[in-house]
């Protein structure tokens, strides 16, 4: 196959097409690399913006040609591109494949508790319920329609098992993303004056603004509750997560964190920190982050590894994959950094991070043991 090597240039920069990438990604796959000369290699390796690379990062020298390619899948690995030296492999854990979940692995449980499977209604479908319509759309997500009026609040749960997620629009337009083992309640429809829903687990939100009929100055509040802390919202887009501590981050507007509140408690949030685009809410600090688009890496279908020990990885593995991990000695606090598509197996992972560290796992059913070579 012809290359043009201009376009290795633009996928290293995470600017080619999708045509682009697709073509770079099945070059990857089939060439054999005779075609760059070593200089060639080498200067691609170092243009690559170091996707993926040890916290202390040893220089390559006088490298074998296997060698090289490996150091390319390393670098590449945030683009999902996965190459790797065959005689290299650890096959003693190849007979135990923990492939990606193809499936929502989500289901709604409805007002009067019968629960319906996401992957059961199928693209176009519309389920009636009591009152409302429940329809999925082209691109997999869930959008509610109301059929009746009703003063009476109903609620509806979605649920996502381990390697789940869902999308849905709720009535005011407001779109959610439920992340693996969540749990998100919501109403079928919103009150005219107020707007909240509850949830554990991890959830990335675009809320619509609605205005407030009472005052056309205001727009109708949104609150996001927790077991640890209140959200309301004054802005548009944002994660929460509540996995192993609370954590917001906010992509863009504003919103405030303060202690937990009740369902149903309209006033406005006492002793509420305040937020601005581009910071993190954790450990009840405010800080300002550089990379706040890696909180919703799960959201746009990859893993971002980036300043993350392998302890964190491993939060984010177990979710997706459904495993236990546990680690030997010395190896949870190791510092990671780089990309990888959600669709690889749990196995391609781990042999990437392989890579780049001086680890090694063991697979048995469920469990996942990390541990030094």
């Amino acid at each position: 196959m012809k290359f043009d090597k201009d376009i290795l240039k633009k996928y290293s920069k995470g600017l080619c097409t999708h045509e682009e990438r697709a073509l770079v990604e099945k070059w990857f796959e089939e060439n054999d690399f005779n075609t760059f000369s070593d200089d060639e290699v080498n200067n691609t390796i170092s243009s690559l913006d170091k996707r993926f690379y040890k916290t202390f990062h040893t220089p390559i020298r006088n490298i074998q040609r296997w060698k090289w390619l490996s150091a390319v899948a390393v670098l590449l690995i945030g683009f999902g591109v996965f190459l790797y030296n065959k005689e290299s492999l650890d096959l003693s854990n190849t007979n135990h494949i923990v492939k990606a979940p193809t499936s929502s692995n989500a289901r709604i449980v409805l007002n009067n508790n019968t629960e319906i499977s996401i992957d059961d209604i199928q693209l176009g479908d519309t389920v009636a319920a009591d009152g409302y319509y429940i329809t999925k759309l082209e691109d997999g997500s869930l959008k509610y329609l109301q059929r009746s009026n009703s003063d009476i609040v109903v609620f509806n749960t979605l649920i996502t098992k381990p390697g789940g997620s869902a999308k849905i629009t709720l009535s005011d337009g407001t779109k959610l993303w439920a992340n693996a083992n969540s749990i998100i309640e919501y109403p079928i429809t919103f009150q005219d004056n107020f707007r909240e829903v509850r949830m554990t687990g991890e959830a990335y939100f675009e809320v619509a603004h609605v205005a407030n009929n009472n005052n056309n100055n205001n727009k109708v509040p949104f609150f996001v509750r927790t077991d640890q802390h209140t959200v309301q919202v004054h802005g548009t887009k944002f994660n929460v997560n509540t996995y192993s501590k609370f954590e917001a981050a906010l992509l863009e507007g504003k919103i405030s964190i303060a202690k937990p509140s009740r369902m149903g408690e309209m006033a406005l949030l006492a002793d509420a920190i305040y937020m601005n685009t581009s910071e993190i809410f954790v450990d009840g600090m405010v800080k300002k982050s550089t990379n706040i688009t890696s909180k919703i890496d799960w959201v746009n279908g990859y893993f971002d590894f980036t300043g993350l020990s392998l302890q964190e990885i491993a939060v984010k593995l177990s979710n997706w994959y459904d495993v236990d991990v546990k680690f030997g000695k010395g190896v949870r606090e190791i510092i990671f950094y780089g990309e990888i598509n959600r669709t690889k197996s749990l196995n391609q992972v781990l042999d990437l991070l392989s890579e780049v560290e001086h680890i090694k796992y063991t697979i048995e059913g469920k469990n996942i043991l990390i541990e030094s070579k």
